[in-house]
């Protein structure tokens, strides 16, 4: 099925004969909110994947995800909103202009629950963010991947916070637990300029957690920071498949902190940084390897 945003709410306002009995009609899976005309964007349905295009001007597009079996979408693009149901596939083509996509799982994944977010950011500077919350229960897989092509990106994935406080505040941390049989998936790619490239996770890591952060072409500034917490007894990347964080073609800034307080010998963290080409320098704490970083200070 697919529809402009503009025509989400076709109505009909010819009676049906008298006598006859009405036919049951087909409920869509894309919903407007608003009758507007924007050609910028466009939204399409293909069984359960969900398409969102962009044109070559700026475009601004936020999913908020609840994270269910069926499950329910709200989607904003140029300001124009839609919810869409029984999604399992999301994917984003921005086209050129310097856009702004934001996901947002807002409960995490029930059980057995596989969702996948592909955004393509197009030509141009661009931001895209990603803010996990909840919990990806057993059997659950989340894989989100962006690709920067060209321009400087600004990508963000945050799955759980660390407290933080000041004058006399204190703000409780926030965790994302992955469950046994869960998996987190993330690939992030780096445009062709000036990229900064940033992963956060903080939470009870049951399952797995696979991450490639790659700043590509120009000077990068890429990091990860994972926080496995006690009762952790999943792994950060895996012996074939270690997490990496990689910097490209020229000289980039990498970090990669892991901090094991799982407490479980049998929690495993499999972890790389990757300088590449180019004059690197890599802060990374002890259970992180490295290759082709200049500079190597290793941190608490």
């Amino acid at each position: 099925m697919f529809a402009r945003l503009s025509k989400l709410l076709p109505g009909s306002t010819k009676r049906r004969p008298a006598g006859r009995r009405p036919v049951p009609s087909f409920v869509p899976r894309l919903e407007g909110l608003e009758d507007r005309y924007v050609p910028s964007c466009t939204l399409s349905v293909s069984g359960s994947t969900l398409t969102i295009t962009g044109d070559g001007a700026a475009n601004t597009v936020r999913i908020d995800d609840n994270g269910n079996a069926v499950s329910t979408l709200s989607v904003s693009c140029d300001g124009v909103q839609a919810i869409v149901t029984g999604i399992t596939t999301i994917r984003v083509n921005t086209n050129g202009g310097s856009d702004d996509v934001t996901y947002h799982l807002t409960n995490g994944l029930q059980t057995n629950v596989a969702r996948t977010v592909d955004v393509d950011l197009g030509g141009d500077d661009d931001v895209f963010e990603a803010d996990l919350e909840g919990t990806l229960r057993t059997g659950s897989n989340l894989t989100v991947s962006a690709d920067g092509r060209t321009g400087a990106e600004y990508m963000r994935v945050s799955a759980g916070r660390p407290p933080s406080g000041g004058l006399g505040f204190v703000f409780p941390g926030t965790q994302v637990n992955i469950q046994s049989g869960a998996s987190l998936n993330l690939d992030l790619q780096g445009g062709d300029s000036t990229d900064n490239i940033g992963v956060s996770y903080r939470g009870e890591l049951d399952g797995t957690l696979n991450l490639l952060a790659d700043g590509n072409a120009g000077l990068d500034t890429v990091s990860a920071n994972v926080e496995m917490l006690a009762g952790s007894t999943g792994n950060v990347g895996s012996s074939g498949n270690p997490a990496t964080v990689r910097g490209g073609t020229h000289d980039d800034d990498l970090t990669f902190v892991v901090h094991n307080n799982s407490g479980n010998s049998t929690a495993g963290v499999y972890a790389h940084v990757e300088g590449f080409w180019g004059h690197d320098v890599c802060h990374r704490t002890s259970n992180v390897s490295v290759t082709g970083c200049e500079e190597d200070f290793v941190v608490a």
